[in-house]
């Protein structure tokens, strides 16, 4: 009853064993994370057409749709902010 987002696989790796396990190995790693700046793994798995892993649905702006609203470049507040929550959740990783 959740709204998601879903990531999937395309059907052309899955003959690839390196890369579909790959794509398990990142869903696993995620499941086990619990950090407020990275995003939660409801559930991952193979339906029987593709592999796929389900997220909470972000909305809002992207990074990229900030940037072209800033094209003079963000205030340095702002971008600190970022890297902060950025190296933040790669240390929690």
């Amino acid at each position: 009853g959740r709204q998601c987002a879903l990531k999937v696989m395309k059907p052309e790796f899955l003959d690839h064993a390196g890369a579909v396990h790959r794509f398990l190995r990142e869903a696993r790693t995620v499941a086990r994370l619990d950090h407020p700046n990275i995003i939660q793994l409801y559930q991952f798995g193979y339906t029987g057409e593709f592999y796929f892993f389900a997220m909470p649905l972000v909305t809002g702006e992207s990074a990229a749709d900030l940037l072209r609203r800033s094209p003079d470049g963000l205030p340095c507040e702002t971008a600190l902010g970022i890297v902060r929550q950025t190296v933040d959740a790669l240390e929690y990783a």
